[in-house]
């Protein structure tokens, strides 16, 4: 995992040689919180600079190799 430009991004590494094998970038800017499970990224976010309340997103990782 890691930050670029507010955009967080995840990177799938392969369990046999330790390469990259997909990079998914998350919708939102600075998230907090973020957890994977079942393939699914959960994490809080709120609008940069809004009084908004926070809400828990989750978004589907694309697995397909």
């Amino acid at each position: 995992m890691f930050e670029r430009s507010g955009y967080t991004y995840l990177s799938e590494i392969s369990p046999e040689n330790g390469q990259v094998k997909n990079v998914f970038r998350l919708y939102f800017k600075y998230i907090e919180g973020l957890q994977v499970i079942d393939g699914e990224a959960l994490y809080v976010y709120r609008p940069f600079e809004s009084p908004q309340k926070k809400f828990v997103y989750s978004e589907r990782l694309d697995l397909r190799n």
